[in-house]
């Protein structure tokens, strides 16, 4: 889709929540929840917003960002005990940014990056995850200003990864 304004919906005990493959849409205050697949769904897109949006209990990741993302914001959303991560970037999700997220309780990563580049992460909040941040083959990012707390292992930097800036967690 495209020009797209999705507010105030819930999706609830689905295959999954909110899938979106378009440009410059703008997902705000949606819940997906208890669905068996993802919450938040990025497949292909750019140039979107998703803000003050919530993944709750789904089977899969909060919100994940797959295949072809780029310039895509996500600003003040909350991934809560989804069984796998809360945010992830996969399968060249570049120059993305993500700002002023939370992450609490999810079973593997509160945020994952893997083969992605040039993301920025900043004023996020991972905490009880197993992982706060695990960058895994991805490159040219930058976290700054992040926050781990109770949680496993606080950031994680996994092999085949190059050029990325930790500063000031």
């Amino acid at each position: 889709g495209l020009n797209n304004a999705i507010t105030y919906n819930t999706a609830q005990d689905n295959i999954g929540g909110f899938k979106l493959t378009g440009i410059n849409n703008t997902l705000s205050y949606n819940t997906a929840q208890n669905n068996i697949g993802n919450g938040f769904f990025l497949s292909s897109s750019s140039d979107n917003t998703l803000i003050l949006n919530t993944a709750l209990g789904n089977s899969n990741s909060g919100f994940i960002l797959y295949g072809t993302n780029s310039l895509n914001t996500l600003t003040y959303n909350t991934a809560q005990y989804n069984d796998v991560n809360g945010f992830y970037l996969r399968d060249f999700s570049n120059n993305n940014t993500l700002t002023y997220n939370t992450a609490l309780s999810n079973n593997n990563a509160g945020f994952q990056l893997l083969g992605g580049f040039n993301n920025i992460l900043s004023y996020n909040t991972a905490q009880s995850n197993n992982y706060g941040f695990l960058v895994w083959s991805s490159n040219s990012n930058i976290l700054f200003n992040n926050t781990v707390k109770n949680s496993n292992h606080g950031f994680q930097l996994y092999q085949y990864s190059n050029n990325n800036a930790f500063t000031s967690n």
